[in-house]
């Protein structure tokens, strides 16, 4: 399926063991504003809590994100695509597309409690288009961010 360029849409990637009621909120609330807005999630359910993400559940983790990212720009070619991603969903967005960046392409990332390290150099992404704009928005004290360092991630 191919959208017009009018189609916007919006994927919203959930922490771990959390559907991130906040994100549907988010969504509803830019649906209602935002015409053409459609919304898809990339869930992966509920893995373990987020100090038993081994290795390999979090490589599974970010297939899964690469997967469905990849199947969103495909069956919305052309349409303008703006990224929410929380907590966990940060990394695991940053790491999918960190894999193939050339085959994404966002208007906009909105993190919210990212985890993605912070000597991470946006710039690259920026320049080349992938992404258009990044927003980090995070709440001080969070433990899960400082305690991301465990995972390979960081505060951002």
């Amino acid at each position: 399926m191919t959208s017009s360029p009018q189609v916007r849409i919006l994927v919203t990637i959930h922490g771990v063991s959390s559907e991130s009621d906040g994100l549907v909120f988010l969504t509803e609330d830019l649906q209602k504003s935002i015409q053409n807005l459609v919304r898809e999630t990339i869930y992966w359910e509920r893995y373990p809590p987020f100090f038993m993400l081994w290795s390999s559940v979090r490589s599974t983790i970010h297939k899964l994100v690469k997967r469905d990212l990849e199947h969103i720009v495909r069956q919305h070619q052309g349409a303008e695509i703006f990224v929410v991603a929380h907590s966990y969903g940060t990394y695991a967005f940053w790491q999918a597309v960190q894999w193939n960046p050339q085959n994404f392409q966002a208007k906009a990332v909105i993190l919210l409690g990212s985890i993605i390290p912070r000597n991470f150099r946006w710039e690259s992404w920026l320049n080349s288009g992938v992404i258009g704009l990044v927003v980090n928005i995070a709440r001080p004290f969070d433990f899960i961010v400082s305690g991301s360092h465990l995972l390979g991630g960081g505060y951002s």
